[in-house]
């Protein structure tokens, strides 16, 4: 490896806890009328469904107006309608309205996050730590889902996996950017813990280390009902791996903060 590419990728070690948080969304760029609030709150067009959002937006870049698109898109899809070169953004347009007839389709779509503890140093109480996000995770969302109404909570939900093990962190860029990527049996196992989570009807899915890791003072103890451990088969794995499955209660979603 050459020493430019030594500056610019530098890999260092840690011992973390990696925690996924995902939670199914319908176009979220495209406001639905359910976040009608949200919408007045941004200037953004309203819709009652993503088949309407979808039409409408196709038909705007057909007649190529930018004002109707920034109305559907709203502030984060300015970036996405202008680049400053008409000429070019006539011409995405133009293949945006090409691929659409070809084929186009509504689907969800997953979103999530990776939540890391232990970087730039580990701590001793990375794992306390970890833990105590994990259950406020789950309490501020599903929180966040019972003020909605039944017709929208009903199409939402909520996933969290939470391990602690060894990571490879990764300095990527050059010049002024950088950014940090993880990877490493770690990460995948933290990911792979929602699909746990989900197949056993439990907000969260912790493995057996971390628990260990947090010891007496891991807030998944002392709050809802955490059942385990129990050995589970994680796809991408070979070996299968001891977790603990944590569900909450009324009183854990209206008391926790």
């Amino acid at each position: 490896m050459s020493e430019a590419k030594q500056k610019i990728e530098k890999d260092l070690r840690f011992r973390v806890s990696g925690l996924w948080l995902v939670a199914a969304s319908i176009l979220s760029t495209i406001i639905l009328s359910s976040q009608a609030t949200l919408a007045q709150q941004l200037n953004q067009q309203v819709f009652h469904s993503p088949e309407e959002a979808t039409a409408a937006l196709f038909a705007a870049a057909q007649q190529n107006d930018n004002r109707t698109l920034l109305e559907i898109l709203g502030p984060a899809g300015k970036g996405l309608v202008s680049s400053g070169d008409p000429v070019e953004d006539r011409k995405n347009l133009e293949a945006f309205v090409a691929k659409y007839k070809q084929m186009h389709r509504v689907g969800k779509e997953r979103d999530g996050a990776m939540i890391l503890f232990g970087l730039p140093a580990a701590a001793t109480d990375d794992a306390v730590r970890a833990a105590e996000c994990a259950l406020r995770l789950c309490g501020s969302v599903g929180r966040w889902l019972f003020s909605l109404r039944p017709a929208i909570s009903s199409k939402l939900g909520f996933k969290v996996g939470a391990h602690f093990g060894v990571i490879v962190a990764s300095r990527l860029g050059g010049g002024s950017y950088h950014h940090i990527t993880a990877t490493g049996d770690t990460v995948n196992v933290a990911s792979r813990l929602m699909e746990v989570a989900a197949s056993h009807g439990a907000e969260l899915a912790a493995s057996d280390e971390l628990l260990r890791a947090a010891g007496p003072d891991c807030a998944l103890l002392n709050s809802g009902r955490l059942t385990g451990p129990e050995e589970a088969r994680i796809r991408g794995r070979s070996s299968s791996l001891m977790i603990w499955l944590w569900r909450s209660t009324s009183g854990d979603r209206q008391h926790q903060i």
